[in-house]
């Protein structure tokens, strides 16, 4: 989850986290995944009698969303309801993805990938752009919240 080289500084994010993986809150957050594998259940229990090959990786991708929907904002995306990419995130989430691989490949490349002057030679539109800087705002500002609760 982190990827720091420096153990204390591993450590300090760790415990602004470990709250949440506790067993009494995991156990806590068992309703909400349990409703998600009912819904899960019914979706599949209707291909049963069908001749139609199921697509595993879209639903199980589907599950995934919902599952953090349910648990982040209360209320699932709608992915295994409907049956279908909401709102286009999961192929937005593989375009993104593609563009992240390099990185991952490359350390080194990710300070300069993150800076402000690979804006310069990305092929992202100026409202994707302007939709990262804010993410990247609701980040600081969460990770913020989370280091002034929990110290």
């Amino acid at each position: 989850m982190f990827t720091h080289t420096d153990e204390a500084a591993h450590a300090a994010e760790r415990r602004l986290v470990a709250n949440a993986y506790s067993m009494s809150s995991l156990l806590e957050m068992e309703p909400y995944v349990d409703g998600a594998i009912e819904e899960m259940c019914t979706r599949m229990g209707d291909f049963t009698n069908t001749l139609t090959a199921v697509n595993m990786a879209f639903w199980l991708q589907a599950y995934a969303f919902d599952v953090v929907g349910e648990l982040a904002f209360g209320r699932a995306f709608g992915f295994l309801a409907t049956g279908q990419d909401v709102g286009g995130q999961m192929a937005n989430l593989r375009g993104w993805l593609k563009k992240r691989f390099a990185v991952g490949m490359m350390p080194w490349f990710f300070p300069i990938f993150m800076s402000p002057l690979a804006g310069i030679f990305s092929r992202a539109s100026k409202e994707e752009q302007e939709d990262l800087k804010k993410r990247r705002a609701v980040c600081f500002l969460l990770f913020s919240l989370l280091r002034a609760v929990y110290g």
